[in-house]
């Protein structure tokens, strides 16, 4: 519902061209993360529920290779744009969305972690300080003529607080300190990597378009068109995933 609601703030706080840029960099994030991370989490549920011992040494394998990817793409991507691009706002931006990825992996390897342990009540809690910073600073941001930088900043400081609060950064540097089970990586790449091929498909299915408008028409057409799948996807699909949320452990435990 907040979801829902930032975008009818948003949309009155920023003009379509500056709510194209915000969603491109958001849909760049998710082509990346479909890429790169999403298989990690997905392995993640498998494994974990999997093993009932030696979880440190399991937790640990996975946030380094998690380090590995995202630490790695999100230090490339910027350098390459410094390199590259001529404009310092456009510049601004690639940073900018280059630390939503790297916060956003961890945010949602650490949601994922709890929806392992069939913990809905940290999950929870993870999930509603998101929304509810995000819209707070995103759209405080925004009013004060931050623009897209503004919203995207909100989303950075919306998954960082939760992570310290909850002492989710603090449970994964714990778990760091264990060894690595290099025969566990090599299980999680056999399991993952076809996965992450089914998501960057699923990707192209669901925010390409978004390139394509602003590619063939302008940035400003991608907002106005983002706008109106946001809408569904924070309606009848929030609802929907609800069935996944809860079931997907819950299988993933019995069998």
């Amino acid at each position: 519902m907040l979801n829902f609601i930032a975008i009818a703030v948003y949309t009155r706080l920023v003009n379509p061209d500056q709510y194209g840029a915000y969603t491109l960099t958001i849909a760049a994030v998710g082509a990346a993360d479909a890429l790169l991370l999403q298989w990690l989490r997905l392995a993640l549920l498998r494994f974990m529920p999997a093993e009932d011992t030696d979880s440190d040494a399991k937790l640990s394998t996975i946030v380094r290779i998690f380090l590995a990817l995202a630490l790695g793409a999100s230090l490339l991507t910027v350098i390459v744009a410094w390199l590259l691009l001529d404009s310092a706002a456009a510049r601004w931006i690639v940073s900018l969305g280059a630390t939503v990825f790297l916060v956003q992996g961890m945010f949602e390897l650490t949601v994922e972690r709890e929806r392992s342990a069939l913990s809905p009540l940290r999950y929870g809690g993870y999930v509603g300080v998101k929304s509810v910073v995000g819209l707070v600073v995103g759209a405080s941001l925004a009013a004060v003529g931050m623009g897209a930088e503004g919203l995207l900043i909100g989303l950075v400081v919306s998954m960082a607080l939760p992570l310290v609060i909850f002492k989710g950064v603090a449970q994964w540097a714990g778990a760091f300190r264990a060894r690595f089970d290099r025969q566990l990586a090599v299980a999680l790449v056999r399991y993952g990597l076809p996965l992450a091929a089914t998501a960057t498909l699923g990707f192209v299915i669901s925010s390409s378009d978004r390139f394509m408008l602003a590619f063939y028409i302008d940035q400003s057409a991608a907002g106005k068109y983002a706008v109106g799948y946001d809408l569904a996807q924070f309606t009848l699909g929030i609802l929907l995933s609800i069935v996944n949320l809860a079931a997907y452990p819950l299988i993933v435990s019995a069998l």
